[in-house]
């Protein structure tokens, strides 16, 4: 899944900035990673719903900010991990607010951030001498990510795996590595 939709300039609404900022995100990392988004039907494409009905959007999920990083082979930009945090998050079944949101019809993917520097996270898989460290959540990922530890988020402590086996993406950095962190 390709992320021509989050080609556009990024645009970062202060309240949103300011969030990232209290998280310990670095300028760069903010920039290169996560943005405002104000129109439903950009949601709509970003979480792969709605696409067919041309009248009816996802009002109830703007504005909101989101988050979507690089395939880690190929440094593409992707929507594989996108996570979406409505401002006002509606109600889930349960009666709880449901505070994230990702592509609709799509596995559960790890999140891999842009930091910046050409072929990262390829250089982390083949180095497996160098730690690793997984956390829940793209704002602790991006966190750990400006301080310059690889960080790799995943939208949940049960996700990114498939009948006992890890997310083939999680597979690359853990098959033969010892030093992986969690931190959940």
């Amino acid at each position: 899944m390709i992320a021509s939709t989050l080609q556009s300039v990024n645009s970062c609404a202060s309240r949103h900035w300011d969030e990232w900022k209290s998280s310990a995100i670095s300028d760069e990392i903010i920039n290169l990673n996560f943005r405002t988004i104000e129109d439903s039907s950009e949601i709509d494409k970003i979480l792969n719903r709605n696409n067919k009905r041309r009248w009816k959007h996802s009002e109830d999920l703007v504005p909101a900010w989101c988050v979507a990083g690089v395939d880690p082979l190929t440094d593409e930009p992707t929507l594989q991990g996108v996570q979406v945090k409505p401002d006002n998050p509606p109600l889930g079944k349960d009666g709880k607010p449901q505070k994230y949101f990702g592509a609709k019809d799509f596995d559960t993917a790890p999140l891999f951030l842009n930091n910046g520097l050409a072929g990262y996270w390829k250089s982390i898989i083949d180095d497996i001498l160098k730690y690793v460290l997984i956390t829940e959540g793209a704002k602790k990922a991006a966190s750990g990510l400006s301080i310059g530890i690889p960080t790799i988020s995943i939208p949940g402590v049960s996700t990114c795996r498939k009948k006992g086996r890890l997310h083939p993406l999680l597979e690359l950095f853990g098959c033969t590595r010892k030093n992986i962190l969690f931190s959940l």
